[in-house]
């Protein structure tokens, strides 16, 4: 029998005998590397879940900051607000899609390949879109503020003439004002009535 393998070794029969370990030798068994296996995907699987509860909460708190604060914006300055309300809710929007950032870029033999571009290009046209509306809104907010100072110097003008009329004449002007406001509460009364 041992002339036969000496005789199968030097034929060049490289097959394999019954009892010789077909895997590789580790500290553990195969059942015991299975059991880790899955310990690991249900690790991983937990972690995943974790991490999507969070994207969850996040997303949820800057959801109300972007509601409360275009909220106060548009309650505290009317129409006006509404522009850079817009605006902050789309710059927050912004921060929420940090994932469209997740762009990258590998050399190969032909040359540079560009891998999720089309999220790098939505974040950029929508970062100009919301820079264009705060640019507006800002715009539009100046022009009310001189609107307002131009309407504060006209009221403060006619107080002032008002004031210099000679005493005879503030009568008349209150008189004929008192008259006139008491027509439009009749009018407003009768037609409800």
């Amino acid at each position: 029998m041992l002339d036969e393998l000496n005789t199968s070794l030097q034929d060049g029969d490289t097959e394999k005998s019954l009892d010789y370990q077909d895997y590789p030798d580790t500290a553990f068994t195969q059942d015991e590397q299975e059991a880790i296996r899955r310990f690991k995907a249900k690790e991983i699987e937990k972690l995943n879940r974790s991490r999507a509860v969070l994207k969850g909460i996040e997303s949820c708190g800057w959801g109300v900051t972007s509601y409360c604060l275009a909220k106060y914006l548009v309650i505290a300055t009317g129409s006006a607000g509404l522009m850079p309300a817009v605006a902050i809710v789309l710059g927050i929007n912004q921060i929420l899609n940090r994932d469209l950032l997740e762009f990258t870029v590998n050399k190969s033999p032909e040359g540079w390949v560009f891998t999720d571009m089309d999220k790098a290009i939505k974040f950029l046209f929508q970062t100009i879109f919301g820079c264009f509306i705060l640019w507006t809104a800002i715009g539009d907010f100046y022009t009310t503020m001189q609107n307002s100072h131009k309407t504060y110097d006209n009221i403060k003008a006619t107080v002032e003439d008002f004031n210099r009329l000679p005493e005879s004449d503030k009568t008349i002007v209150f008189m004929v004002g008192a008259l006139v406001a008491g027509g439009v509460v009749y009018g407003i009364h009768k037609s409800k009535s």
